[in-house]
C-alpha cells in the first residue's frame, strides 16, 4: 500500500481510537514499530521487483484505488509510484481525518505524543 508516512500513522491511531470508541480493546502500535514496517516496505518492493518468481506488484493507495500494475521487466516502476504517492500533496481530506481522530481519540487512551508505549518526536 503506497501512503504518506503521516497518513500511515493517522490511519493507525484511527483504527485504534475506533476499536476502542466501539468497546473493542485496540491495537495499538507503538511510533516505533510503525516507523520501521514503513520505512522497510520501500526496501521489500525494491526486492520484490527484481525477483525472479514474482511476476507482478500491485500498488494500492490507501483509499483503495490502484497506482500500478508492475510486472516483470518494468523495473523501478513499484518504487518509483511508491515514492511518488509518499510525495503527493495533502488534499482537504487530510484535514478532516485528523480532526476526527484528534477527536476520538481524547477520549480513547493512548497516542502519538502521550503514550508510555510511544517513543517521542
Amino acid at each position: 500500500m503506497a501512503v504518506r508516512e503521516a497518513d500511515s500513522r493517522l490511519a493507525t491511531a484511527l483504527r485504534y481510537a475506533r476499536a476502542v470508541q466501539l468497546g473493542g480493546t485496540g491495537r495499538f502500535t507503538t511510533r516505533s514499530g510503525h516507523d520501521t514496517c514503513f520505512h522497510a516496505l520501500a526496501d521489500v518492493v525494491a526486492i520484490a521487483e527484481r525477483h525472479p518468481q514474482i511476476a507482478a506488484i500491485t500498488m494500492i493507495r490507501r483509499d483503495g484505488q490502484a497506482l500500478l500494475r508492475h510486472e516483470t521487466g518494468g523495473l523501478g516502476r513499484a518504487s518509483w509510484a511508491l515514492a511518488a504517492e509518499r510525495l503527493r500533496p495533502y488534499m482537504a481530506r487530510f484535514s478532516a481525518s485528523t480532526r476526527r481522530c484528534a477527536v476520538c481519540s481524547r477520549s480513547t487512551g493512548p497516542n502519538w505524543t502521550t503514550s508510555p508505549l510511544s517513543p517521542g518526536p
